[in-house]
């Protein structure tokens, strides 16, 4: 693999960090005397970190989340359908900077807040910025990695999230005595790894997918080859990414395609039950039960906080790391499936064991402190379990199912709808529920099981450029889905390609005037990038027209 790619790889573990710590740190910072000070009596959206809402024990004296409050929680679940378009229309590392801005100022008004809209408006645009990197990082890993090796790549992402996690509640820890300035500089310190992440960007590449997208065939071609290194033969990938995108117009939609193409479907359907699925399993909510558990035990507020993010995430992250050997091997429906039924066998003994616990009569203090760690432990287990796969695997499925033409907006539809699960836990199923809601997680688990059994086709090592017609050739989705008959897709890439190398004769040869002649500056007016004149000489502009004029058999 070449530099190019491990940047993107180490560009996407950093994203994964902040998206960890951002998603984590209000939680850290409720801990907090100053803060709780600062801000208490006041509306709680996202002040009370939610976690204090479980089950109606009144630890906090704190009710359920308003009708008002739930909308406000709910709007950045717009942000990753609002920002597809710009990322399909100017990149994936540019989605990288959006994000990275968004976080900046978002951390930055809740480090800064005086007031509580303050807190909500922070908030809101940190929650933002992180579904717009996921979004955007995750579209350059899948396309930049290796077809062998996406798997683990994407897994590194999930990794820095529970790493990212796990510094949050530590520094949160530590910080809690620090004064009236400590909650504030555990929302500052995440400005450091946005910054970092946001010098970067202009040293990754686009990636290919995309610029050949957008019609940019010699930048592509260029990025491609730089991606894959020059031992490799890319004209093939080439070709294909070509025919892929050369399918749909460039003026078409990405949602009008979403709904009108029926190919598309069982790729979006699918989504987004895992995504909703996932979001269900989210080691996060069971963050929230655990410190709710200790809390009741009769643990003080830190060490509540402390241990319940400790210990989901380090199980979220040893469960990522088994995965993450194993995925590009054995596949990810393995996973799935031995995941689901690890989740399934836990999720019963957590039933059973709530069920007797809530009906056992007069429970003592030493009795509440006995079951608080009975179900940490048991919860670290269900943690691990989806550490595995389901909420770090099954987006690895999400990333490669969706067709190039419509991937950003696909992918964007399904975060969306994962923050929309997510919401739903937090703000209404643990405080309406109580220990009932293990009933509903055993469900889940059961319906996981289910679709990754009979709904979900294996991606691993299939090309990208060959998921649509995966979906197809699916036992079950072959026959429900029946698109209008197409010409054969040896003879369209073939057709695709030949309009590509033709168009792409014209740029090399715009590209080495450039080059021999700087000052016309024929390349810049003709084509608006000069990537390619400034990667290449006029030597290898000719020596690559001469490639692709061997492979394509037309003359340049």
């Amino acid at each position: 693999m070449t530099p190019v790619v491990y940047l993107v790889l180490w560009t996407s573990i950093a994203v994964g960090v902040l998206r960890g710590y951002m998603l984590s740190n209000t939680i850290a910072a409720r801990q907090t005397p100053s803060y709780t000070y600062t801000f208490s009596g006041l509306p709680q959206a996202f002040i009370l970190a939610k976690i204090s809402a479980f089950c109606a024990t009144g630890i906090d004296g704190l009710p359920g989340l308003s009708w008002y409050e739930t909308v406000i929680e709910s709007l950045p679940l717009l942000a990753a359908l609002l920002a597809a378009g710009f990322v399909q229309s100017r990149g994936r590392k540019m989605g990288v900077a959006l994000g990275c801005v968004m976080a900046i100022v978002g951390q930055v008004l809740l480090a800064a807040a005086v007031h509580v809209v303050m807190l909500y408006v922070g908030a809101a645009v940190s929650r933002s910025a992180s579904d717009i990197l996921y979004l955007s990082t995750g579209l350059q890993v899948v396309e930049v990695a290796p077809r062998t090796s996406r798997g683990r790549f994407l897994m590194g992402h999930h990794l820095g999230v529970a790493f990212g996690t796990v510094l949050s509640a530590v520094l949160g820890f530590f910080i809690a005595d620090q004064g009236a300035l400590g909650w504030r500089l555990l929302f500052g310190v995440a400005v450091l790894p946005a910054a970092a992440v946001l010098v970067v960007v202009p040293w990754l590449y686009e990636t290919p997918h995309s610029l050949i997208q957008r019609h940019k065939y010699a930048d592509g071609w260029a990025a491609l080859r730089e991606v894959r290194g020059p031992f490799y033969d890319a004209y093939p990938e080439f070709q294909a990414i070509v025919a892929a995108s050369a399918a749909v117009p460039h003026s078409a939609s990405m949602y009008k395609q979403l709904l009108s193409k029926p190919v598309h479907r069982p790729a979006i359907i699918v989504g987004v039950l895992m995504a909703l699925l996932s979001a269900l399993l989210n080691p996060m909510s069971m963050t929230y039960v655990c410190y709710t558990s200790l809390r009741l035990g009769g643990a003080g507020l830190r060490w509540a906080v402390f241990m319940s993010s400790i210990s989901m995430a380090g199980a979220y992250a040893l469960g990522i790391v088994l995965a993450s050997l194993i995925i590009d091997r054995a596949g990810r429906l393995i996973l799935l499936r031995c995941s689901s039924g690890l989740a399934i066998a836990t999720l019963a003994v957590l039933v059973g064991l709530s069920g007797f616990h809530a009906t056992e009569a007069g429970h003592s203090f030493k009795t509440l402190q006995q079951w608080a760690w009975l179900q940490l432990a048991v919860l670290s287990v269900l943690s691990f379990a989806n550490g595995v796969a389901w909420s770090s695997a099954s987006w690895v499925i999400i990333m490669e199912s969706q067709a190039l033409s419509i991937r950003p907006a696909g992918v964007a539809l399904c975060i969306s709808f994962a923050g929309a699960g997510a919401a739903l836990i937090e703000t209404k199923l643990l405080c309406k529920l109580s220990w009932y809601y293990y009933i509903v997680l055993l469900a889940v688990s059961l319906a996981s099981l289910f679709l990754s059994m009979f709904l979900v086709p294996e991606t691993s090592k299939v090309p990208l450029e060959d998921i649509t017609e995966l979906w197809l050739h699916h036992k079950l989705w072959s026959k429900l889905v029946k698109p209008k008959k197409q010409p054969h897709p040896a003879a369209q890439r073939s057709a695709a390609a030949s309009s590509a190398s033709q168009q792409l004769g014209t740029a090399f040869r715009a590209a080495a005037t450039a080059v021999r002649h700087p000052g016309l500056g024929v390349f810049e007016r003709q084509h608006g990038s000069l990537q390619l004149e400034q990667t290449l000489s006029g030597g290898a502009v000719d020596k690559l027209a001469a490639e692709l004029q061997q492979h394509s058999g037309h003359r340049l």
